[in-house]
């Protein structure tokens, strides 16, 4: 959780194609003690997915994931930067669920057929067979459950790559609902008490992409994508600035476009850019 000045140099002298934004140096955070605002915890026995989520200093998001065979994983992120707007994804694996209902199936025709010849099951010649459908349809049924996602996540603000998934309405939706209003009330706090310039804040946001590239978060092709995005804001901004700052040129008449029509004397005069329509007329007259 230090934000440390030598690692932020070597992690720029590493990557100077991407050094496209100027940022001043932020002062080091020195917090002894993070003050813990509110918890949550998700455990899911099929997946064997443990994670814990916690809201610290009014700014900063700790996720902590560990899962069964694997390594536990422990990151930050910085509030500010994250867009407080929730995108609930679902994700269902229809071709396991028709493979368990098929073997399901399989498996009733079998027993109805043995039980219609007055035969035990295991007596039959098909009875292993029944065994295997029955074993299949058991394994693709938790395949559908495992592959099944109901997630709410949480993108970055320019960069909008991933950098918070949490399983909706676990352990329970009140506990759920409650966390999830309490994150979004301090992801628009700490974007209120941001004092940093825009070309700053998406400086801080590529570092952070980076960071948790690094750390293996973020996969090469989320970074690239994200790095992407906000360099062209970047881009963007930068176009704007001198559009905004130049004095308004007026615009050049068009003499095809222009028609004028007045009253002199009780006659009416129709030109266009100042070429009397009715020149010839007066002349004949």
């Amino acid at each position: 959780m230090e934000h440390s000045a030598a690692v932020t140099r070597e992690a720029e002298q590493k990557h100077p194609a991407e050094d496209h934004i100027q940022i001043a140096a932020e002062p080091e955070r020195v917090t002894p003690r993070p003050s813990i605002l509110i918890q949550l915890s998700q455990v899911s026995y099929l997946r064997a997915q443990t994670s814990h989520y916690t809201i610290f200093d009014r700014r900063f998001l700790s996720v902590y994931r560990k899962s069964f065979g694997g390594r536990a994983r422990q990151y930050w992120i910085d509030l500010a930067l994250i867009d407080s707007t929730p995108h609930f994804f679902v994700k269902n694996d229809r071709h396991s669920l028709y493979t368990s209902g098929g073997m399901l199936g399989l498996c009733a025709i079998l027993t109805l057929a043995s039980l219609f010849s007055r035969m035990p099951w295991y007596a039959h010649a098909w009875s292993p067979l029944t065994l295997l459908s029955l074993c299949a349809a058991v394994i693709a049924l938790l395949v559908f459950v495992h592959r099944s996602q109901n997630l709410v996540r949480f993108h970055s603000q320019s960069g909008d790559a991933v950098l918070l998934e949490m399983y909706n309405n676990a352990p329970n939706r009140a506990e759920f609902e409650t966390f999830g209003r309490e994150l979004v009330q301090h992801i628009q706090a700490a974007q209120r008490s941001d004092r940093r310039k825009p070309d700053q804040k998406l400086g801080a946001e590529l570092r952070e992409h980076r960071r948790l590239r690094d750390q293996g978060i973020l996969t090469e092709e989320v970074y690239a994508a994200a790095r992407d995005k906000i360099l062209r804001r970047h881009r963007q901004s930068q176009m704007k600035a001198p559009a905004a700052q130049a004095p308004a040129q007026p615009e050049p008449e068009e003499d095809s476009d222009i028609i004028e029509v007045t009253v002199s004397n009780g006659k009416w005069h129709t030109s266009v850019s100042g070429i009397d329509l009715f020149a010839s007329a007066k002349k004949g007259a």
